[in-house]
């Protein structure tokens, strides 16, 4: 069993060139990171301060780009430590995992926002761990990916969550609560992290568990995130999860199994299931998901049988259930 650390991990670095290798260890595989920031730091923006520490300033990492590269142990990373953003990455001509299952991840986003209060002293583990300050996530690109089989494997896992394709976790831990962001999206500044034209094109993969978790926050959705000609070669026996994203600058095309989102929390109704609800009275939400006997599955779309509610006839169930 490989040992548990990272491979390749740039933290706040520019101008990065990574290719014609392969990683195999017993963490991430890659993780880029921007985590050039101290205590100090951290507790000034909080309005704190401790002495005898020194503040420093926080170092984007930007310019990145990864190619002909291979990682067989679990995925392609960004953060935890994403304080001071991560700008204009492109990843292409790469491979992650191999059919026997050896990657337990494929590609994860795990960044978070939360107050140096909760931080240090309910999860405490302000120096250390994965909490920390927002930072932005923009203008990343991934193309021309093989993916092989993704196996659960848990001793890669730090709570046995293996056997999904993609996590973009902007509330990287499950003790962190779930709360309404303020960011702006023209300084890319706020106290979530932005994430923003992030792009998948041309990717194959062999199979997996779960295709996978997709989510921003409230007040802090994705942005021009896109999918294009994205594929598994073995259906996944879960489907995408998808919330919290901007749907005008949404797109998803040729992505089997199909990938639609929320633009709120993952599994809400959405499109004609949504406008097919209210035409009966219902009018969404996690209580009407039954409403036309429709059960909203998590890529929001509709899968359902008999109508639950009188009025709804079969054709309105084969419309807009039946998808």
């Amino acid at each position: 069993m490989p040992r548990s650390t990272d491979g390749f991990d740039p933290d706040s670095c520019t101008d990065v060139r990574l290719h014609d290798s392969i990683i195999d260890t017993g963490d991430d595989g890659i993780s880029i990171k921007s985590g050039n920031v101290s205590v100090a730091e951290m507790a000034a923006r909080a309005g704190r301060s401790i002495r005898g520490t020194k503040q420093t300033v926080q170092r984007p990492a930007k310019d990145i780009h990864i190619y002909r590269t291979k990682v067989l142990s679990r995925n392609f990373c960004l953060g935890s430590a994403t304080y001071g953003g991560i700008f204009n990455l492109l990843v292409e001509d790469c491979e992650i995992g191999d059919d026997e299952g050896s990657a337990s991840w494929g590609i994860k986003y795990k960044s978070t926002c939360t107050h140096f209060v909760f931080v240090c002293f309910v999860l405490r583990s302000c120096c250390s761990g994965h909490q920390g300050y927002a930072g932005a996530l923009v203008n990343h690109t991934y193309r021309r990916i093989k993916v092989g089989k993704i196996g659960e494997r848990a001793h890669t896992a730090p709570h046995g969550l293996t056997g999904y394709f993609m996590s973009i976790e902007l509330r990287y831990h499950p003790l962190i609560p779930n709360r309404t962001c303020h960011v702006n999206l023209g300084t890319l500044e706020g106290d979530c992290p932005i994430f923003k034209d992030v792009a998948f094109e041309d990717i194959s993969i062999g199979g997996a568990h779960k295709a996978g978790d997709i989510s921003g926050f409230k007040g802090d959705l994705l942005q021009g995130l896109s999918f294009k000609n994205v594929s598994f070669v073995e259906k996944p026996a879960v489907d995408w999860n998808c919330g919290y994203t901007d749907l005008a600058s949404f797109s998803a095309v040729d992505v089997n199994p199909p990938l639609t989102c929320s633009s709120g929390e993952a599994g809400t109704p959405t499109g004609a299931c949504l406008a097919a609800m209210e035409a009966t009275g219902c009018h969404g939400g996690k209580g009407c998901r039954k409403c036309l006997g429709c059960v909203v599955p998590s890529d929001g779309g509709c899968a359902g049988t008999k109508p639950a509610k009188a009025g709804c006839s079969d054709e309105m169930i084969e419309s807009f259930c039946n998808r």
